[in-house]
């Protein structure tokens, strides 16, 4: 709905421009204009953002809707929320785990549960082939544990973890900019249903690959589930110390940040909840 009446908005002034307005119509325009993109980025309500760290399913917009895009880009790229170091750590897992997100994540998460979702069945689809050809391999050729692990982790693990930060990037980029929200949902829409095309026909390759054979299925697709426990097992180390991006670096940079604002010692010894 704000994306549409972004749209509308700017639709006006189009048509003003090539059919010139007097100028007390096109200063309305541009108040009309302006007061859209202002909609929804208000300050968030006392006590902040520490106020706002929930988990569910309860995503109540309507009585969020003074600054419901603050709170969606707060959401989407930040990571200091109460000031405790361990607890907006579990607040950060609860929204950013590749499975724990789908269920424990904040209800008005930008990338919802259900973009979640279908970000599972895609990485599934995707990478079943190379779970099947790596089985196949280590049966006819008798690679070794330490061979499969491998091929497991170029072919499985590392395309999982590739395909779903591009997946997330896409279902945030409306909040990183606001003016463009409506073209990138829709662009972010078609890029999943591309992605979904592809991965049926990827499952139909699987498909193919098994057909004429005398198929063990949990010999089949255990490369693909060891694949994904990698995925899932290996984000918490890495996400954890990444340079840059990392949840260490990123919260502690934010943390400075919001003492420098408040004018308070920098060194996060003692932060409270």
């Amino acid at each position: 709905a704000q994306a549409f009446k972004i749209s509308r908005e700017v639709s006006l002034v189009l048509l003003y421009a090539s059919d010139p307005p007097t100028t007390s119509e096109a200063m309305k325009a541009f108040s009309q204009m302006k007061s859209a993109f202002r909609s929804g980025r208000g300050e968030l309500p006392a006590p902040g953002k520490s106020g706002q760290m929930e988990c569910g399913c309860n995503a109540d917009e309507e009585a969020k809707e003074s600054y419901i895009h603050t709170l969606k880009s707060a959401l989407a790229n930040e990571y200091y929320w109460s000031g405790n170091f361990i607890k907006d750590y579990f607040f950060f897992i609860a929204n950013w785990h590749p499975l724990l997100g789908t269920l424990l994540c904040h209800p008005n998460h930008p990338w919802t549960k259900r973009d979640r979702f279908q970000m599972l069945l895609i990485s599934v689809f995707l990478t079943m082939p190379m779970s099947v050809y790596i089985s196949k391999q280590a049966s006819t050729n008798h690679l070794s544990p330490a061979a499969v692990t491998t091929w497991t982790i170029f072919s499985v693990t590392l395309p999982d973890t590739i395909i779903g930060v591009l997946l997330y990037q896409m279902s945030i980029a409306d909040t990183r900019c606001p003016t463009c929200a409506g073209c990138l949902d829709t662009l972010n829409k078609i890029c999943m249903n591309c992605f979904c095309v592809v991965g049926i026909l990827s499952s139909l390759c699987c498909y193919a690959m098994l057909q004429g054979a005398h198929v063990n299925w949990v010999k089949a697709f255990t490369p693909l589930l060891m694949g994904k426990v990698y995925s899932y097992l290996t984000w918490f180390p890495l996400w954890f110390v990444l340079p840059c991006m990392g949840y260490t670096h990123q919260w502690y940079m934010e943390y400075k940040a919001a003492m420098k604002e408040q004018g308070g010692d920098s060194e996060p010894l003692n932060n409270g909840a």
